[in-house]
């Protein structure tokens, strides 16, 4: 394998762009709540397209790995969320996550 492959595949591991996807998710669940009384979608996929333009890929499995983990109480009003990939490195599956209480959750 070339060098800017191997490269690309270890950055592919980290799981710093999970979280930062994991983030921006949480951001658009803060303005959807905003918009809906304080509540948030039963789906991730009810973000998009009016605040999303689609949900973002795990870049290590190169899909939606998001969505599958949503979880959303009414009573109060929470969700959590994480990536479902297992290839992170040090990471088992589900995490990343991100909560809305705790914010990122790294274990």
């Amino acid at each position: 394998m070339g060098p800017n492959l191997v490269k690309a595949r270890a950055q592919a591991r980290n799981p710093s762009a999970c979280t930062s996807n994991l983030k921006n998710i949480a951001t658009a669940l803060e303005m959807y709540a905003t918009r809906h009384g304080g509540r948030y979608p039963t789906r991730l996929a009810q973000l998009t397209p009016s605040i999303l333009k689609v949900i973002p890929n795990c870049p290590f499995k190169s899909r939606d790995t998001y969505s599958q983990s949503y979880q959303v109480s009414e009573n109060p009003d929470a969700f959590t969320l994480g990536c479902q990939s297992d290839g992170h490195y040090g990471y088992p599956a589900g995490y990343p996550q991100y909560s809305s209480y705790q914010g990122v959750i790294d274990r």
